[in-house]
């Protein structure tokens, strides 16, 4: 019996083959029926949106890394004030190898045991940190002014009542709540009402 040659490359009369074309035909189907349906959508892995993560009501940037969804620590520190702890860049989606190799290359700077800043920060400001406060009374006033804070000088932080493991060479202002400023630098104002009552202050 002569076999008559038919489109898709099936022979009449002999058994059914797939051809060629046939698998992947089949297989646009099936995901254009599972579109259509709404089904089988991945929860997780590329494309898919995923909620921020927050640390005290402060959600991660936008500047989230889109291949891997990590946050890079400096920005993170950036996007928290300038201070920042260990605990605060994990909850932000910061990993821990990626903490690591930015402490390697010195895109951020330790202060305190789990604590880091960014390279660029003042130096009367790092001390301030590195002593365990911010930077206050006579010694923010000074830097806020444009006047150099020696190093020689004792530099004034704020600090909380409870706080322990205060460094050398500092004068602390001790308070029982908070106080108006930055992560690194307290208020003008603030700094203004120390300086008034500070018995260190102003060579005194």
């Amino acid at each position: 019996m002569a076999l008559v040659k038919q489109h898709g490359g099936r022979e009449a009369g002999g058994p059914a083959t797939a051809g060629p074309g046939d698998a992947h035909d089949g297989g646009v189907a099936q995901r254009r029926d599972r579109r259509a349906r709404g089904g089988d959508r991945p929860s997780t892995g590329p494309g898919v949106r995923r909620a921020a993560p927050t640390v005290r009501g402060i959600a991660a940037p936008r500047w989230r890394r889109a291949h891997d969804g990590r946050v890079l620590p400096h920005e993170a520190v950036a996007s928290l004030g300038g201070h920042a702890s260990r605990a605060e860049l994990l909850a932000l989606g910061c990993d821990v190898t990626f903490i690591t190799l930015s402490l390697w290359y010195r895109t951020i700077v330790p202060t305190r045991r789990g604590w880091y800043a960014l390279p660029g920060t003042p130096r009367p400001i790092l001390r301030a940190l590195r002593a365990g406060g911010r930077l206050a009374c006579v010694s923010a006033l000074s830097w806020r002014g444009g006047r150099d804070v020696l190093d020689d000088d004792p530099v004034h932080i704020a600090v909380y009542y409870g706080a322990s493991r205060i460094g050398a060479g500092v004068v602390a202002h001790w308070s029982r709540k908070d106080v108006p400023g930055t992560r690194l630098v307290v208020d003008d104002e603030v700094a203004l009402q120390q300086a008034a009552t500070c018995r260190a202050g102003w060579g005194r």
